[in-house]
């Protein structure tokens, strides 16, 4: 296979990616009505919005691994053969973890609370990522690959306490105690602590980290700071 008819195929499977979430109900960009290169807000609804966020690195891993693996099993067919079963592997992941089922999946057993599929953009470029770290494998030591897997898994661990790893893991075999790792931290917060920051700083977190929190806590924050969260994060004050 050549190498220009081997990306026309990666670049078709991204294409029907895109039409696929559409299709599906999916927008096109954030509905923020912005886009932007990155979104580092680990609780914030705009994760798998934008271009770019904790993510990424996992879908970067994704086409490390997965190289690694079509590498094994493929090893005659030559790497355009390979790397096309890897964007497939994409495509076949990515209108998967976007159907209903799956993201409802995502949100009663990650972390990802406000998680409700991605937007067009950004599955796209999320599969942009995954054929770089094919890429990115194909060119360098296998110990360099496994070193970029094992050290971003970790930085993504400790400060999303989430992850490629941890998200396979709570999807198929879940851990009650893993699930509850985000919230821990910020649940028992004094109000003080917190009472003066900006309403963006919080207005996304997780209903989980503010449920029991008395009305006391709330009443002197400006209305704007309280007027989006969900119904079950109020419902009993």
């Amino acid at each position: 296979m050549t190498n220009r008819l081997t990306a026309s195929l990666i670049t078709l499977f991204i294409a029907l990616q895109a039409v696929a979430l559409y299709l599906m109900g999916h927008p096109l960009i954030c509905t923020c009505g912005f886009v932007s290169l990155w979104h580092g807000d680990v609780f914030s609804s705009k994760t798998s919005q934008q271009i770019s966020d904790w993510y990424s690195f996992g879908h970067v891993n994704h086409g490390i691994l997965f190289y690694g693996l079509a590498w094994l099993l493929m090893r005659r067919a030559g790497f355009n053969w390979q790397a096309l079963a890897v964007a497939f592997t994409g495509l076949v992941w990515k209108v998967g973890e976007n159907t209903p089922f799956v993201i409802e999946r995502f949100r009663a057993l990650t972390m990802s609370l406000e998680y409700y599929g991605d937007s067009v953009i950004n599955s796209v470029f999320d599969s942009l990522f995954m054929m770089g770290g094919v890429g990115l494998a194909r060119r360098v030591p296998v110990r360099v690959s496994v070193a970029v897997v094992l050290g971003t898994e970790v930085l993504i661990t400790v400060i999303m306490r989430d992850g490629l790893a941890l998200n396979t893991l709570m999807l198929l075999y879940p851990v009650e105690a893993i699930k509850d790792w985000p919230v821990e931290p910020i649940k028992d917060w004094p109000v003080e602590a917190i009472k003066d920051w900006p309403v963006e700083a919080i207005k996304d977190w997780p209903v989980e980290a503010i449920k029991d929190w008395p009305v006391e806590a709330i009443k002197d924050w400006p209305v704007e700071a309280i007027k989006d969260w969900p119904v079950e994060a109020i419902k009993d004050w």
